[in-house]
C-alpha cells in the first residue's frame, strides 16, 4: 500500500524500493478493477442520448466516406436507434466492465515491449518481467483518473466523450482549436503526461540516465499512437 501511495506521491521514491524487487500483482489488480468499475460508473452517468445522436453523426459521416449509400446509411441509424431504445444493457456495461481492463492489460504489455527493447538496445538489462512490472507501477494514475472521471460525469452529466474528457487541456476552453491541436490536447491529457512523468522517473532511477532523456524514451510510444490515430483519422475521413 506505501508503494501505492508512492507512486502518486513520490515516485522517485516508490522506483528505487521497487529496484530489487519487481513485484506487480497489487498495481495490476487495483488498476484493472478500478479502470473497469470506473468505467462502468461513467457509462451510467452519462446522457445517454445525446451520446447516440454523436455516434450517428460520426457513423454517418464514416459510411459516406466509404462510399455506403443513403439507403444503407438509413438502415445502420435505424437499427442504432433501435437497439439504444431498449437503453444499455449488458452487451454495453459488460463491454466496459471487461473491455477496458482488457484493453488496458494490452497497453501495459505494449509499453513492457518498448521498454524491454528500448533497454536491449541501450544494453541496460532487465528482463521481460522487469519492464512489465515497471510500466504497471507507472500506471497506477489511470485508477486516479478513472475516479476522478466518475465524479466528474456525476456531476455534469456530459452528453459527449468530448465533453467527459475532464483531464484534458481541450475541455477547458470554449474555442475552436485545429483538427491537429484539438488531437493533441484530447491525448495528452493530464493523466496520460503524468503517466509520462511518472515512467521517465522510475527508468531514470532504475539505469540512471537523466530524468530528461528517460521522459523523453517515455514519451515515444505516446507520440507513436498519436501520429497512427491521426492517420486512421484521415483514412476514414
Amino acid at each position: 500500500m506505501q508503494n501505492l501511495i508512492l507512486a502518486i506521491t513520490n515516485p522517485n521514491q516508490l522506483f528505487e524500493n521497487i529496484k530489487a524487487d519487481h513485484e506487480f500483482v497489487i498495481p495490476m489488480v487495483i488498476i484493472l478493477i478500478v479502470v473497469g468499475v470506473c468505467s462502468v460508473l461513467t457509462l451510467f452517468g452519462m446522457d445517454q442520448e445525446a451520446i447516440l445522436e454523436e455516434t450517428i453523426a460520426a457513423t454517418e459521416q464514416t459510411s459516406r466516406n466509404l462510399g455506403a449509400s443513403e439507403e444503407q446509411i438509413e438502415q445502420t441509424v435505424a437499427q442504432m436507434r433501435q437497439t439504444a431504445a431498449q437503453g444499455p444493457g449488458m452487451v454495453q456495461y459488460g463491454g466496459a466492465l471487461i473491455g477496458t481492463p482488457i484493453m488496458t492489460f494490452i497497453m501495459v504489455l505494449l509499453w513492457a515491449v518498448y521498454f524491454k527493447v528500448i533497454a536491449a538496445a541501450m544494453k541496460l538489462g532487465g528482463s521481460f518481467g522487469d519492464w512489465h512490472a515497471f510500466v504497471w507501477w507507472t500506471r497506477v494514475p489511470l485508477a486516479v483518473g478513472a475516479i476522478i472521471t466518475v465524479i466528474g460525469t456525476f456531476l455534469m452529466n456530459p452528453g459527449s466523450t468530448a465533453e467527459a474528457a475532464f483531464l484534458s487541456p481541450l475541455s477547458w476552453f470554449g474555442v475552436a482549436v485545429s483538427p491537429f491541436m484539438g488531437a493533441l490536447l484530447y491525448t495528452f491529457d493530464l493523466i496520460s503526461i503524468w503517466i509520462i512523468v511518472v515512467a521517465g522517473i522510475g527508468f531514470s532511477v532504475w539505469t540512471e540516465k537523466s530524468v530528461g532523456v528517460s521522459i523523453i524514451i517515455a514519451a515515444i510510444p505516446a507520440v507513436v499512437f498519436f501520429v497512427l490515430g491521426l492517420l486512421i483519422n484521415a483514412v476514414l475521413t
